[in-house]
C-alpha cells in the first residue's frame, strides 16, 4: 500500500531519462555472493505535478547520499517521503497497523541540484515542482 503511494505520481506520466551512478553492492546469495546496484530509480514528469524521482536503497546496512542534477533547471523547492524501518522484517498487521509508514525525508536544494540521504532498505519519492 505505502509503496504504491510513493509511485502513484508516476502513473500516466512521461518517462524522464535518469542516470544513476554509485557503483555496486555485494550481497549474500544462495551460491556465494552477487552484485546489485547500490541505488535504483526512475523519474517521470506530469504537467500538473512536476518531476517525480523514486529511488530505492537495497542495502540492509548503509545509507546512500544521492545528488540529483537537473540539466537546465533551477530547483527552488523539493519534498521527499520515505518508507523504511530499521527492522527489515517489520510489517503492518491488524494488531499493529502503523508499524511501517511514510515519513518526510529532509531534502537540500541548491540551484540545479537536490541532495538527500537515503536510509538503508528504503524507497523514497522526491517531488520537484517545475515551471
Amino acid at each position: 500500500y505505502h509503496v504504491f503511494q510513493l509511485y502513484r505520481r508516476q502513473m500516466g506520466a512521461k518517462l524522464v531519462p535518469l542516470r544513476i551512478g554509485g557503483g555496486d553492492l555485494t550481497v549474500a546469495a544462495e551460491e556465494g555472493s552477487a552484485k546489485l546496484a547500490r541505488l535504483h530509480g526512475s523519474a517521470s514528469r506530469k504537467a500538473a505535478l512536476g518531476l517525480t524521482v523514486t529511488l530505492s536503497n537495497p542495502s540492509l546496512e548503509s545509507a546512500v547520499t544521492a545528488q540529483l542534477h537537473l540539466e537546465g533547471a533551477a530547483v527552488t523547492e523539493a519534498t521527499a517521503q520515505v518508507l523504511t524501518h530499521e527492522d527489515r522484517q517489520a510489517a503492518n498487521t491488524f494488531a499493529q497497523p502503523n508499524q511501517i509508514g511514510l515519513a518526510r525525508l529532509p531534502v537540500a536544494t541548491d540551484g540545479a541540484n537536490v541532495r538527500l540521504k537515503i536510509p538503508p532498505q528504503s524507497v523514497v519519492a522526491v517531488s520537484l515542482p517545475l515551471s
